[in-house]
């Protein structure tokens, strides 16, 4: 099974938290997530199993990607797409696997260290699940830096969900 025939390393600059949340939806793939406000929709970054990039206006971006469970569990799912990203990473180096609360119960995560073009990268990739299909939301920084997104992944992580009401969000 072929899960990332494309790998996205995204690049976070510095953010800051005072940026407003907004609630973005997709009908086509059926899915709700808060995105700071200023960010927008790169169609150009989209492949195969990439359903969106959103982009800030300094160049940061996140990818939400899905993918057919066919006849495998999520965590095999799990296990296969990280043996993948393992072939396909210089020095990839697990730090933590562990499970967050999200608007639809719970996520797994990964997050991990790799060596890009002579660069350490730090990345955390959620796994969401739903009947037979995985959505996959992937962000990633230099390692040094990779701090600076954290108080946005704490919003943007939980706040993903399969369901696409509109609700209205505190600006």
């Amino acid at each position: 099974m072929r899960f990332l025939s494309w790998m996205a390393i995204i690049f976070f600059p510095a953010l800051s938290m005072a940026q407003g949340l907004m609630h973005y939806t997709s009908e086509r793939y059926e899915y709700s997530v808060m995105i700071p406000e200023d960010w927008r929709r790169n169609d150009e970054l989209k492949t195969q199993n990439l359903a969106m990039v959103v982009v800030s206006p300094e160049g940061a971006s996140l990818s939400f990607a899905f993918y057919s469970l066919k006849d495998l569990s999520p965590e095999k799912f799990i296990e296969n797409y990280q043996k993948s990203l393992e072939k396909q990473v210089s020095e990839m180096d697990l730090k933590e696997k562990g499970v967050i609360k999200s608007r639809d119960g719970e996520a797994t995560y990964l997050l991990y260290d790799f060596k890009k073009d002579s660069v350490l990268v730090r990345e955390k990739v959620c796994f969401y699940h739903r009947a037979k299909e995985m959505a996959v939301l992937t962000a990633s920084r230099e390692k040094a830096e990779f701090h600076e997104v954290l108080p946005f992944l704490d919003e943007i992580f939980p706040s993903f969900t399969f369901e696409t009401r509109q609700e209205e969000v505190e600006k």
